[in-house]
């Protein structure tokens, strides 16, 4: 029990001191974008670009397949799958972060978090862009939006779920360094939890009730944003689940890096 204890206030230290000094990785997930797209006329739109002809082409296919209106499902399908796109990028490329910044971390003491912070910011930047999209769609297709519960329980959540997504990244990027076939494993778990989250179909198709939703993250994190930009009520336990959900992930996390954070040099 003393060890657990120990552990965990090691690394609420390494996050304390992550949080305490965000230059470090606001820079650094800055500049990742800036190199990454350095010689693009478009930058970052170029992943906007490719988003809006999946939507595009996948809303004219599946609105016709499910017997949807157009209109509804275009906004229902975009806002899920850009959505989408922050998710799972964010947690695919944590995967493999550590061997990524090995340099770094066997030459530079830091905390072990900025790195995944870093990571996290990257694709909340790019998340932004394509945000772009988003709006578009709102004003093209005239969206009831519920700017109320948008400000009071969306914009909150975006917050909670990049904690999340960064607590998540920690554990994941070093269990991966320890065992690399992980990374191959999320990769995969993830296409499956496209399929299975209600991204291109609605809730309504299937029992609500069903553990497919009933324990599914991804889905909450999902509903509390698109719900208030289409007009429509936010699952009544989304927010609770999402702020206990970022509560039990942050503790986690900062007992894997405190119990593994001196192993990691010699895992890479």
């Amino acid at each position: 029990m003393t060890n657990l204890l120990q552990y965990l206030l090691q690394g609420l230290d390494d996050l304390q001191q992550s949080v305490k000094y965000p230059l470090k990785w606001l820079y650094l997930g800055y500049m990742d974008v800036f190199f990454r797209y350095k010689r693009s006329m478009l930058g970052p739109f170029w992943v906007t670009i490719s988003i809006s002809v999946v939507i595009f082409v996948l809303s004219h296919l599946w609105a016709q397949i499910l017997s949807i209106d157009f209109n509804f499902f275009v906004s229902y399908f975009a806002i899920g799958y850009i959505l989408w796109h922050w998710l799972s990028s964010t947690v695919i490329e944590s995967s493999s972060s550590m061997p990524e910044f090995e340099g770094l971390i066997k030459q530079i003491k830091i905390p072990l978090s900025t790195y995944l912070l870093r990571v996290s910011l990257r694709n909340f930047l790019i998340f932004l862009h394509n945000c772009v999209l988003i709006v578009l769609v709102i004003f093209i297709f005239d969206n009831q939006v519920n700017i109320f519960e948008f400000i009071t329980i969306s914009l909150p959540s975006i917050f909670l779920i990049f904690i999340s997504l960064t607590s998540l990244g920690v554990m994941i990027s070093i269990i991966s360094v320890r065992y690399r076939d992980v990374s191959s494993i999320i990769s995969f778990l993830m296409q499956l939890l496209f399929f299975i989250t209600p991204i291109i179909w609605h809730p309504d198709l299937i029992n609500k009730s069903t553990a497919i939703l009933e324990y599914n993250l991804i889905f909450y994190w999902i509903d509390v944003i698109r719900q208030p930009l289409l007009g429509l009520e936010v699952h009544e336990n989304s927010l609770l689940i999402i702020f206990v959900s970022s509560i039990i992930c942050i503790l986690v996390s900062a007992f894997v890096i405190g119990r593994y954070k001196k192993n990691i040099i010699y895992w890479l």
